[in-house]
């Protein structure tokens, strides 16, 4: 510490200057620029000053005006310097104070500005009209599903009833007649080995040009080619009477088929024409002729293939089932739609066959030919179904027969040329309650609500049980558009 008597012994006199123009303290003056070290030196500088008497006023002086007198104000020295000081704290803190608000308004500025807050808008506008159209689309596309267990009940069956074309009474089904014809044709092969000696044979027709009276050709008659073979017929024919037409005979023919005279593959031949010896040296020799409709095949001597008899019957056999088996797939098509047809109530018969060798005929191949015709007794189901609904002491417009494993029905006796058949009727049959779904859509979209659901179900007989499913799961309003509500039935 310092031993100088004027600082120990003497208060300091500060003495601050002040502007003659404004008389305000040049606190500049006594303060350093603004530096680290301000706030130190300030404070060691007051507190070394002792403030027992205050600094004697200091006039201020007289500033070059007009002529008009300036009034001073003096003040203690201590005091003028702690106002200076507070002064310049207040003002660093008053700047300090305006700058953090202008800093804190410049980010909200900013926070705010019209970009900024025109995308807030528009992102705040978009969210809520999303919000809304989800929440729209979940009303208007909203469905509800009706999960419906019917009434029920059953009743064990074991009933005859009659099937007739004609029904008699009223516990009579009404049974239709159906009737299919189908023929088949097919190649076969000759599988007989054997020494033979055959006869060519062969189909003629044999015209009457002479008159309009018949003529008969008793059997064996003699038919000869221009080269003189002379062919036979085996069972006399009648040649029909020519027919005058215009004021000429018409010829007409029949139609026979001829053998050769002998054996041998020399008289197998072409088409060609034939006359009849036997009425040489006779105006009928030219009246009556004959012309091949078919080539004259088959003459042979020596070892040949021929036809056997198990050939022919296995032929008629194999065009026979296969006729069956299609025929039957036919009248089961053939049963107009809601009918039924019962297994056993067709038949099935053979109304034509013919095979165009004979067992010992000599040929490699031969064909057959066979007709059937099939005849199916069918009834509506519906009829059956109203007849049993009946006898169980119901009503058919009310409920339906459900068909299963253990409702049979059986032919007991059929006679179907005559259109009637008794069937039987046994096991348990189940009857459900009609329910018109599309009614009880109609019925909930108008008006139906969360509160009025049990009541609308209970004007059903139908209905026993139901269980009502919103989707989405959030919205439990009805849809007023019946299509968009689903009736699942279950008994």
């Amino acid at each position: 510490m310092s031993n100088d008597p004027d600082l120990t012994n003497k208060p300091r006199t500060l003495s601050i200057p002040t502007d003659p123009a404004s008389g305000k303290f040049i606190v500049s003056d006594i303060l350093p620029p603004r530096a680290s070290n301000i706030r130190v030196a300030a404070s060691r500088t007051f507190d070394d000053v002792p403030h027992k008497k205050p600094a004697p006023p200091r006039a201020t002086p007289k500033p070059k005006s007009s002529g008009h007198p300036i009034h001073t104000q003096t003040k203690p020295s201590g005091a003028g310097n702690e106002s200076a000081l507070d002064m310049w704290f207040r003002k660093e803190q008053t700047t300090r104070t305006k700058h953090e608000t202008s800093s804190a308004s410049s980010k909200q500025s900013h926070l705010h500005s019209p970009v900024k807050l025109r995308f807030f808008l528009v992102f705040v506008s978009i969210f809520a009209i999303l919000l809304a159209s989800g929440v729209g689309a979940s009303y208007f596309f909203s469905r509800v599903t009706v999960n419906v267990i019917l009434k029920s009940s059953s009743y064990d069956f074991s009933k005859e009833l009659s099937v007739m074309v004609t029904p008699t009474h009223e516990d009579t089904l009404a049974g239709e007649l159906i009737e299919l014809s189908d023929t088949a044709t097919q190649t076969f092969t000759a599988t007989g080995h054997t020494d033979v000696r055959a006869k060519a044979k062969g189909i003629i027709s044999i015209y009457n040009a002479f008159n309009t009276q018949p003529q008969v050709l008793v059997a064996n008659t003699r038919f000869e080619t221009p080269d003189g073979k002379i062919y036979r017929i085996k069972e006399s024919v009648t040649i029909p009477g020519a027919v005058v037409e215009n004021g000429s005979l018409s010829p007409r023919l029949v139609e026979a088929t001829i053998f050769a005279d002998q054996p041998g593959e020399e008289y197998n031949h072409d088409l060609t024409d034939f006359t009849i010896p036997g009425f040489k040296n006779s105006p009928r020799f030219k009246g009556f002729y004959a012309r091949s409709k078919t080539p004259l095949e088959g003459g042979f001597v020596g070892k040949a293939t021929i036809v056997t008899q198990n050939d022919i019957d296995q032929a008629r056999e194999s065009l026979e089932q296969a006729l069956r088996t299609k025929i039957s797939e036919n009248i089961t098509n053939a049963a107009p739609e809601g009918f039924l047809l019962l297994e056993g109530a067709s038949e099935i018969t053979v109304t034509g066959e013919s095979i165009t060798a004979e067992a010992g005929d000599v040929t490699d191949s031969f064909a057959g030919t066979v007709t059937i015709a099939a005849r199916a007794l069918v009834f509506k189901m519906s009829d059956l179904d109203n007849l049993l609904i009946k006898i169980a002491g119901l009503d058919p417009q009310q409920v339906t027969l459900v068909h299963n494993d253990e409702l049979t029905t059986s032919i007991v006796r059929r006679t179907i040329e005559k259109g009637s058949m008794l069937i039987r009727v046994e096991g348990n049959g189940r009857f459900v309650w009609n329910l018109n779904a599309a009614d009880l859509a109609r019925e909930l979209a108008l008006n139906g609500k969360p509160n009025t659901l049990d009541d609308i179900f209970r004007q059903y007989e139908a209905i026993k049980q139901a269980q009502v499913r919103f989707s989405p799961s959030w919205i439990r309003s009805v849809p007023k558009n019946p299509e968009r509500i689903v009736i699942q039935q279950t008994y």
